[in-house]
């Protein structure tokens, strides 16, 4: 069962996979034969998987079964392709998604309340700034990102606010904040494309 059949171009589709199974069976039926042609240069199809798990399911399934090795890249989660996008778009380095960094924006975040950064949410200045809000907020980002990297935050000020303290804070350290990456990773492919260049990870990609 098909989603989206295809892309414009024909050479994307999206699958509907019964859980436990980590590729439709056509599709492992035909990268077998794919993949264990003679061919010197076979197509070249890149496969994007939900998670690790059905990604290492796939390569271990197929590598059973043909003669020739088969090249891992092909066989990307999603989380593993925006990496290896950054990496190819000379992106500057990830924060760690960790404590510290959740400090840091926590801090942002209370400097900018004091300055009525967050007028909605915290219409008295004077007040504390709990972390309580921070982490909402930071729920909340990282949730709109991942559902659509061109959302405007302008519809919402204290999301707005939030996503600004993030700037501020790439700007500061020279960094990407992890949970901008994705929004990071979409325009500035689309500046690439815009230009006709193609990234390392996808160069060569038959489909």
């Amino acid at each position: 069962m098909s989603n989206n059949p295809t892309s414009k171009n024909g050479n994307i589709s999206i699958e509907h996979v019964p859980t436990g199974s980590g590729l439709p069976d056509w599709l492992t039926e035909n990268l077998i034969t794919l993949l264990g042609s003679a061919e010197e240069t076979p197509h070249r199809l890149m496969v994007i998987h939900p998670g690790d798990a059905s990604r290492r399911q796939s390569i271990e399934i197929i590598s059973e079964k043909v003669k020739f090795g088969i090249d891992p890249t092909l066989f990307q989660t999603i989380d593993s392709l925006i990496d290896s996008l950054h990496v190819d778009l000379h992106l500057p380095k990830v924060l760690e998604n960790d404590g510290v960094t959740n400090l840091l924006v926590h801090l942002s975040c209370e400097e900018s309340a004091k300055e009525f950064g967050f007028p909605i949410i915290h219409p008295v200045p004077s007040k504390p700034w709990h972390y309580s809000k921070t982490s909402r907020l930071m729920h909340l980002h990282s949730a709109l990102s991942e559902e659509d990297p061109h959302f405007s935050w302008e519809n919402d000020p204290g999301v707005a606010e939030f996503d600004r303290v993030l700037k501020s804070i790439e700007t500061e350290l020279d960094c990407v904040h992890p949970a901008r990456q994705l929004s990071k990773v979409v325009r500035t492919l689309e500046e690439w494309c815009t230009r006709g260049d193609v990234p390392f990870s996808l160069s060569n990609i038959d489909g």
